[in-house]
């Protein structure tokens, strides 16, 4: 289970991540969700030159990563309105905490599969080139991330 949402987390770190092709721009972070999509895919496909049939395969899982964001944020507030419910009692209910978390695994569980799927199809459509060139900045954009982490 530990795995999958690692693999989830590394491709969506992935997908956003390789928009640092052309370095740092600040500025992206003051927009939109949508915005910092398209941003990231304007970037790859800038980067690697894709295809007009690797773009759409690129932009069909923004798009579908867009609609799971919408998804999870219609629930986040009730979710911390649970998690602040549950801090306010003198006992932590630490099985209803349990139950909140293995749900919430449940919905990525549940979506991992069409999204790996769609990361899959687009990727696999890339030539050993391109591959490359997109492995190469997503790794040096999660080494990036890691330090970051780890200071």
């Amino acid at each position: 289970m530990k795995k999958r949402v690692t693999i989830i987390t590394l491709i969506l770190a992935a997908v956003v991540g390789v928009g640092i092709f052309s370095g740092c721009n600040k500025g992206i972070f003051n927009h939109t969700p949508e915005k910092k999509a398209q941003w990231v895919v304007d970037e790859i496909n800038e980067e690697l030159k894709l295809s007009q049939p690797q773009l759409e395969n690129l932009v069909a899982v923004k798009d579908h990563v867009l609609s799971l964001r919408k998804k999870f944020k219609s629930e986040h507030k009730a979710t911390h309105q649970n998690i602040i419910g549950l801090l306010s009692q003198p006992t932590l209910d630490q099985s209803k905490l349990n139950e909140m978390i293995k749900e919430k695994t449940a919905h990525v569980n549940e979506q991992s599969p069409e999204v790996i799927a769609l990361f899959a199809v687009f990727y696999d459509s890339l030539n050993a080139t391109q591959q490359t060139t997109f492995r190469d900045a997503a790794e040096k954009h999660m080494t990036k991330h890691t330090h970051k982490h780890h200071n």
